[in-house]
């Protein structure tokens, strides 16, 4: 594991964290999906108002690369399609039901991914709605599937003050963490390298080294 001590950057001293207790709220009867957020992507609705969704279905795609589709957050029914200026799409509003169905999407085992064809790797994180996750510097944009990046980045925390802390999110998650360096790593051909700031590598150093990914610390 290469650690790199990084030497510049900014720290606002605002009083107070996130807290590292978890609440749980109550179930909302309403989750939408909020197109107009998205400043990469022009939509294409695939679902219009009274259609029956999964969790996982298709609600719209990019107009200029059908290949970034965005998926449903919820299961029930589509109650509301609102546009903003120039009739932008801006959110696909679902009704849940009481008891949410999910789509079925082709699973890949860990011990499968060293011999699946990277295209096909790709195809199935296309396919599941997550590629538009993967961005391109400099723009932010959603990255192009053809293009093997010469580094990926992924970042657990950043200096802001109240962004989530990583043993919270990532607690009995360790091994989907993983899991996900090593596709990212088949993905762009060499370990992702992921960033932490300094005050959090202590607890998060040992996933990095069971990942075998490069681990940059940001001061904080």
């Amino acid at each position: 594991m290469d650690v790199v001590h990084l030497k510049k950057g900014y720290d606002l001293r605002m009083a107070g964290r996130p807290a590292l207790e978890l609440e749980d709220l109550l179930r909302p009867n309403r989750v939408a999906a909020v197109a107009e957020r998205l400043r990469f992507a022009k939509p294409r609705l695939a679902a219009k108002v009274g259609d029956r969704v999964k969790v996982g279905s298709l609600l719209f795609t990019d107009k200029r690369r059908p290949e970034l589709q965005f998926r449903s957050p919820g299961g029930g029914t589509v109650c509301a399609v609102n546009f903003g200026y120039r009739r932008r799409l801006q959110e696909v509003v679902i009704e849940l039901d009481a008891e949410e169905r999910y789509e079925a999407f082709e699973r890949i085992s860990e011990d499968d991914l060293d011999s699946v064809d990277r295209n096909r790797l790709v195809e199935l994180i296309i396919a599941g709605g997550l590629w538009s996750l993967i961005r391109e510097f400099p723009f932010r944009d959603a990255a192009r599937p053809e293009t093997v990046p010469p580094v990926l980045y992924v970042g657990l925390d950043n200096l802001e003050p109240f962004h989530p802390v990583p043993e919270v999110y990532l607690r009995e998650r360790h091994d989907l963490m993983t899991f996900g360096l090593k596709v990212l790593a088949r993905i762009a051909g060499a370990p992702a390298v992921v960033t932490a700031c300094r005050t959090r590598t202590a607890q998060l150093a040992p996933l990095m080294r069971e990942a075998r990914t490069k681990f940059y610390e940001e001061l904080a």
